[in-house]
């Protein structure tokens, strides 16, 4: 994986609470293996798509080429419902480095860190103040610097918190095998007398 430090990139604005993977990647797309997965196509397919396949072109995400790195801001429970992590793989395979929201479905937010997505929990008056400076024209790009724990916009910026265990591993590059790997010699110790104190075990 990738190391994160900072992410900067063009924002696109994802209006609404709840927004759940089935809308980040529908179901009917979900069959591909990640070794041939591009799964960025399908993100927010069918919002972003007519029923003949042609783009919708009022869509924020098609505003986007594909592959520019993107910044998603969202609102409250964003990346709700099934745990499908091929909804966060969506994210990564289009370009998005990061996803702003008031809240985060538990386990989609794991699945972002698992695979190097920064999740970044903002109050939802400060992602308001940050959606109105991009509507009223800022071109700016949102920058995202996990080590300080800041975002900024503008010439306006705020503070963020994150987990110390899932900051680490994004900087770090690591992944949920690197997560586990960490405490090896403790289980290796544990194991050792494990065996010693129950031989017959």
């Amino acid at each position: 994986m990738t190391k994160v430090r900072i992410v900067a990139g063009q924002p696109v604005i994802i209006d609404g609470d709840n927004i759940d993977t089935d809308q980040i990647l529908p179901g009917a797309y979900l069959y591909k293996p990640r070794s041939e997965g591009d799964f960025g196509h399908h993100l927010f397919h069918d919002a972003r798509y007519h029923p003949d396949g042609s783009k919708i072109v009022t869509h924020p995400l098609n505003r986007i080429t594909k592959g520019m790195r993107s910044i998603i801001l969202g609102d409250a429970n964003f990346g709700c419902g099934s745990s499908r992590e091929q909804a966060a793989w969506a994210l990564a395979d289009f370009g998005c480095g990061a996803v702003i929201a008031a809240s985060f479905g538990t386990i989609f937010y794991q699945n972002c860190v698992a695979i190097g997505v920064l999740p970044v929990v903002l109050e939802p008056a400060v992602i308001a103040k940050i959606k109105h400076a991009i509507r009223e024209g800022s071109n700016a790009p949102l920058e995202i610097d996990l080590e300080n724990q800041t975002v900024t916009w503008g010439t306006s910026s705020c503070r963020f918190v994150i987990g110390a265990d899932d900051r680490r591993l994004l900087m770090a590059g690591a992944d949920a095998i690197s997560r586990v790997d960490q405490y090896r010699s403790e289980w290796e110790i544990f194991n050792d007398n494990y065996k010693a104190s129950m031989p017959w075990a």
